[in-house]
């Protein structure tokens, strides 16, 4: 009986290990520049932490500021943590999350 307990115990951990490198795996570090709605000067610029999950996506920046977007209806249109649309546009090595007020431009690889 001792025996299957701690079989159980070791599956268990191996699940969690598991999961928490699936969590690891699919968030980068990127730049990400901050805009205000119809700005063509960034506001803000800086290294944030892009992650994606079956479709969802969350943003943080270095100062502690995140957003989490869900996916709504069509192909990348979202809505933010507080209901707000967002919609993404793709170009090239950046992903440009614009809302009514804002924009965030994610760049990968360097492409900013």
């Amino acid at each position: 009986m001792k025996r299957n307990s701690f079989r159980c115990v070791q599956i268990g951990l191996l699940s969690l290990a598991a999961a928490a490198s699936q969590v690891m795996a699919d968030s980068t570090k990127a730049h990400c520049d901050f805009y205000h709605h119809g700005d063509k000067k960034k506001e803000a610029s800086g290294d944030c932490l892009f992650s994606q999950r079956q479709g969802y996506i969350d943003i943080r920046l270095k100062s502690g500021k995140e957003w989490s977007l869900s996916p709504h209806g069509e192909a990348n249109h979202f809505r933010d943590q507080d209901g707000h649309k967002v919609k993404r546009r793709n170009e090239g090595d950046t992903q440009v999350y614009k809302w009514e007020q804002r924009a965030i431009h994610v760049h990968f690889n360097g492409g900013h």
